[in-house]
């Protein structure tokens, strides 16, 4: 499979997530003193969000893609101070290390279908996603409407 090329990827260049819809999960307990299970209102999740939105408004399609859609995301973290000897060598390093590829991409995705990128995520019918350390963190994403 060919990856698109550099030109065609929208680059945030901030920190990729590090905390998942999952981990703003709590139970907490309503005024009657029932308890539920709901999202905590000041999360990480929610700080991400404000930061990454303004460059995706930014590359934000003038309609919504309606159909099959393809989408190629690559994250690219911060290393530790440990790490920067490898990394000054090859500019990126794979990261095998928490958050989880599928718990982040939730929160990206759904941000895509807030803003009107597609009508609904279930439309993604083929999903890559590459977590690396940089000494350049970004979030980059391509998506396009080939069905091949």
């Amino acid at each position: 499979m060919n990856l698109p090329t550099s030109q065609c990827w929208l680059v945030m260049p901030i920190e990729p997530p590090k905390s998942t819809h999952q981990a703003n999960l709590r139970v907490l307990r309503s005024k009657s003193g029932k308890m539920f299970v709901g999202k905590m209102k000041n999360n990480k999740v929610s700080a991400w969000v404000d930061l990454a939105r303004p460059y995706m408004v930014a590359g934000k399609p003038d309609k919504p893609c309606e159909g099959p859609i393809r989408v190629y995301i690559r994250l690219y973290y911060s290393p530790p101070k440990y790490l920067l000897p490898k990394i000054s060598k090859c500019k990126t390093l794979v990261k095998t290390t928490k958050p989880d590829v599928d718990n982040v991409v939730k929160v990206i995705l759904d941000e895509f279908t807030k803003i009107g990128y597609w009508l609904d995520d279930a439309q993604i019918w083929s999903i890559q996603i590459e977590k690396y350390w940089s000494t350049e963190p970004s979030v980059q994403m391509y998506y396009d409407q080939n069905n091949q």
